[in-house]
């Protein structure tokens, strides 16, 4: 078993779930399938210059490594995924160091087949919330890319000190949600100015995805759910595609002042995205062609 590294904050995950992600991506520090994708596929220059930065990991393979790992990643996903992050971390520092600037970091995407966890926008339900769940779907809308703010950069001009604040939501897997509201004075009291130009931000997109016609009960209408896309995620997909997206069912409070009602509403935080129209296109060879037209012949005699 590793053990934690000074420069890992395991501050609010168990440390025997970190170190079974650890060794899942590198068992016994050997060169396992996943180190060979973070150097091959991961830690191109390509994506290090776009920060386009994400390891998909593979339900089969976490199931053939551990079947506790594999329930827990299904009905507890922020918990899991998040060590899995933390694991990726060290694994870059320990194996390819320097490979990353300071506030890069890579992101986990989840893929292969969830069993009764892949549903359509109809079967969701109260059941999912927090759960990992797999949505097929048609793409019937798609909304503007928007900034959204990760860490603010305020200056002092009295002190001449800079300030930092991190903002996470709801949505978030790196930890408790906190505030929304910029800092407008220190602790001094002395009066603040946001750096916007020093700030760092992330894409953020919301797509409606309506149920598939051929899952679709006769004579009722489609049902659609909102998937809530972000960093690499925005613009993988466009209305009229058929996508799978793999992600956590969260509940998400109303905004009200003073008071919560009891009524939430429930997105799908996606963290990978698939098209199904490619998987289905496939190009016809020339002895596809001739067995199908030998299969047709066989059947008309």
């Amino acid at each position: 078993m590793w053990e934690a590294p000074a420069g890992v904050d395991w501050s609010g995950f168990g440390s025997e779930l970190v170190r079974n992600c650890q060794n899942f991506l590198v068992p016994d520090h050997e060169d396992g399938p996943y180190k060979r994708v973070l150097e091959h596929d991961v830690l191109t220059t390509e994506k290090l210059d776009t920060g386009k930065l994400r390891l998909d990991i593979k339900l089969q393979d976490v199931q053939d490594f551990q079947q506790h790992l594999h329930q827990r990643l299904v009905t507890d996903p922020e918990a899991v995924i998040r060590a899995f992050e933390i694991a990726v971390e060290d694994t870059v520092r320990n194996f390819f160091p320097k490979t990353l600037q300071e506030d890069q970091q890579i992101k986990i995407g989840i893929v292969g087949e969830l069993g009764p966890h892949t549903v359509s926008p109809r079967a969701l339900s109260c059941a999912h919330i927090s759960k990992l769940v797999r949505v097929e779907g048609i793409v019937t809308k798609c909304s503007l890319v928007r900034p959204k703010v990760v860490k603010s950069v305020h200056y002092c001009e009295k002190t001449r000190q800079f300030t930092t604040k991190e903002y996470r939501d709801v949505t978030s897997t790196s930890g408790q949600p906190t505030g929304a509201v910029y800092p407008q004075r220190d602790d001094q009291g002395n009066p603040l100015t946001t750096e916007f130009g020093l700030c760092k931000y992330k894409d953020h997109q919301i797509v409606i995805v309506q149920e598939l016609p051929e899952t679709a009960p006769a004579g009722q209408l489609p049902c659609s759910t909102e998937i809530m896309l972000e960093d690499d995620l925005v613009d993988t997909c466009k209305p009229g595609g058929r996508i799978s997206v793999v992600g956590v069912y969260k509940a998400i409070p109303p905004r009200a002042s003073g008071q919560v009602g009891g009524l939430f509403k429930a997105v799908v935080v996606g963290n990978s995205v698939r098209q199904l129209s490619r998987e289905a296109d496939r190009d016809l060879t020339a002895d596809d062609i001739r067995n199908a037209r030998a299969l047709a012949h066989e059947l008309m005699s």
